[in-house]
């Protein structure tokens, strides 16, 4: 999720006000694909997967989410994970949280066991950053060319033998939406569109330098036999920079490497966003999601909207027509969504993308969700199998 402070919103008034007079200007050209004029690639019979990841439901998707966990607060983990299954009324497939190393590099053994507990899957996201906020360009210490040195690996190491120890399915995805330079791992912040200065010519280094690093952390992963993770490659559906070198492909570590391919589908974050709806941000980029793997499912790992400012019913017809479209087969590659739970991160209550943010939002979501089609319990693939998803584990 991208999150903009005032000190750039401030920097960037004059960008934003020619922005937003273009974006009027091409809204009133604009054509959405309907129903019958979306065309998708279908979703194979049977998803690539490797033995141990979490497999694919046959039929609907996983419900999960990140449910609303202040920054280095996972002390109440527990507890806000029972609250917002009492809201939903279901239970969640898998709890997401963040291990931000700008506070602590260590494996999060106390969430971990929280939600294992629950008999939930712990779902971690890996933030490889010294700086806490957005927005701040390359960092000073986690560069792509620092992990491909090895700095780092020592950390990952513990990381992996502690993973193993946990025998028990757990969810990792480093370095989330890694083709916004929001973040600082993005490839505009590590080579950018050179292609001189590392790895293959052909290829432009910053995302090359991002796809070597991944496979980095999972070869150590795999040398330590941590067989009991899923790992997601996470990307964003609204990529910054709008480059060529920077499509979502060219950071892909690989099918060998990679269970799930992640993505970020958002409404409005802050008040004065544009308002678009579900389908309209997932209809311009879910060909080329599903393009970097036709062979791997796809999990909209964070989306949410904030109240509509000046409808009522906004917000919460964002998500019925969210989860309508995922129902009626719309996106056939998608087996999983994850709902970003989250409170204002800057005090202005219109910020809130809660699911209960009004009632209405509230009931929306609840009485979506009912339908069996959004399941809670969890299926791996079996450790005897290899490649193609087939039965679930006992």
């Amino acid at each position: 999720m991208r999150r903009f402070g005032c000190g750039w919103i401030r920097q960037n008034i004059p960008a934003l006000v020619s922005a937003v007079a273009l974006m009027l200007v091409l809204v009133g050209c604009a054509k959405r694909p309907s129903k019958t004029e979306r065309v998708v690639p279908p979703a194979p019979e049977r998803f690539s997967l490797r033995a141990g990841a979490l497999r694919p439901p046959e039929k609907g998707v996983y419900q999960g989410a990140f449910p609303d966990l202040p920054k280095g607060d996972l002390q109440n983990i527990a507890s806000n994970v029972r609250a917002m299954e009492r809201l939903t009324g279901k239970n969640l497939t898998w709890v997401q949280f963040e291990n931000d190393w700008a506070e602590s590099t260590e494996f999060p053994w106390q969430a971990v066991d929280e939600i294992l507990k629950m008999g939930r899957i712990p779902y971690i996201r890996i933030l490889p950053r010294s700086r806490t906020d957005q927005n701040l360009g390359a960092d000073p210490v986690y560069t792509m060319e620092n992990f491909l040195k090895g700095y780092f690996d020592d950390v990952l190491r513990q990381w992996a033998a502690l993973a193993k120890t946990v025998d028990q399915p757990i969810i990792i995805e480093f370095a989330p939406e890694v083709n916004g330079n929001w973040y600082p791992w993005n490839g505009q912040w590590n080579g950018g569109a050179e292609t001189a200065q590392y790895g293959d010519p052909q290829l432009a280094d910053g995302p090359e330098r991002f796809r070597d690093v991944y496979r980095r952390v999972i070869d150590i992963f795999k040398t330590a036999r941590a067989d009991k993770v899923t790992w997601v490659f996470h990307v964003d559906s609204q990529p910054q920079p709008k480059e060529e070198w920077n499509q979502m492909a060219h950071y892909y570590p690989g099918d060998e490497y990679i269970d799930w391919i992640g993505v970020s589908v958002f409404g409005a974050q802050v008040p004065g966003d544009y308002w678009n709806s579900f389908t309209a941000v997932l209809d311009n980029t879910y060909n080329e999601l599903v393009s970097i793997s036709p062979l791997k499912p796809v999990a909209i790992v964070e989306f949410a909207t904030i109240e509509h400012p000046s409808d009522v019913m906004g917000k919460a017809r964002w998500i019925q027509e969210a989860l309508f479209s995922l129902q009626a087969g719309w996106y056939p590659h998608v087996r999983a969504i994850s709902y970003w739970h989250e409170r204002s991160w800057t005090g202005d209550p219109a910020q809130n993308l809660r699911v209960d943010s009004s009632l209405n939002a509230l009931d929306a979501y609840r009485n979506g969700i009912q339908n069996d089609f959004f399941i809670g319990d969890a299926f791996f693939m079996k450790q005897e199998q290899t490649g193609e998803a087939g039965a679930p584990s006992p």
